[in-house]
């Protein structure tokens, strides 16, 4: 479902894999970028996006303290984890933070849609 009001939030230190991430979903939705959790954290009060896409290794702030900080400080934010590592601990504590999903890098479009319909799923409850 395509929603231009809908902002979308990508934090990945990679320019590429933001890139991916947006040319997959800039036509639907507003995108804003981050390249660490952060920064990230600082960019959520101005923009209010309504999802998030972040990666797990990033500098000065990594996915896994990005998401602990989401879930106490914007707990109706919702957001999904794109990351090589494939390791089902690695899921596991994502999951346990709050992701409501993990996706493999590099993301396609499909699974970037599915991961916003589950999103919004989630926290329409």
């Amino acid at each position: 479902m395509c929603n231009t009001q809908s902002t979308i939030l990508v934090v990945d230190d990679s320019t590429l894999s933001r890139k991916k991430v947006c040319l997959g979903l800039q036509d639907s939705y507003n995108i804003i970028q981050a390249k660490n959790g952060k920064e990230a954290l600082e960019l959520i009060p101005k923009h209010k996006p309504q999802f998030v896409f972040c990666d797990l290794l990033m500098p000065e702030m990594d996915g896994f303290e990005f998401l602990s900080h989401v879930s106490k400080q914007f707990p109706h934010i919702p957001c999904t984890i794109i990351t090589a590592d494939i390791q089902k601990e690695t899921h596991d504590e994502c999951k346990r933070l709050g992701a409501v999903s993990i996706l493999k890098k590099p993301a396609k479009k499909e699974k970037l849609l599915e991961a916003i319909d589950l999103m919004t799923k989630a926290y329409s409850k």
